[in-house]
């Protein structure tokens, strides 16, 4: 039914008809920015702590990693297993790039 009505038309119909959807969509546009913008604002205006706490983000997070088993290795026993070696998170970049030249 709708295509029978765009082909009914002239062309300069179809494209003001563009141009009144062109003008619709940047609206829409506008406002879901302006949205996202306040957005930012709120976000902004709390107050953050001056200092690091660990507790209150770790421990949300090693919960979640926990609760969707993203800990769990599953063995393939068709596979040849492998290790990747991590050095230790402490030593200095230096000394990391040097292990990896060796």
């Amino acid at each position: 039914m709708i295509e029978d009505f765009l082909t009914a038309e002239s062309a300069i119909d179809r494209r003001d008809n563009r141009r009144i959807l062109f003008a619709f969509l940047l609206v829409i546009f506008f406002i879901s920015l302006r949205r996202q913008v306040q957005r930012y604002d709120s976000m902004n205006q709390q107050e953050l702590s001056k200092a690091y706490n660990p507790k209150e983000v770790e421990d949300k997070w090693y919960s979640f990693w926990e609760s969707n088993r993203l800990f769990h290795a599953t063995v393939n026993k068709d596979k040849t297993p492998y290790t990747v070696v991590i050095p230790h998170r402490t030593l200095p970049a230096s000394l990391r790039m040097g292990q990896c030249a060796e």
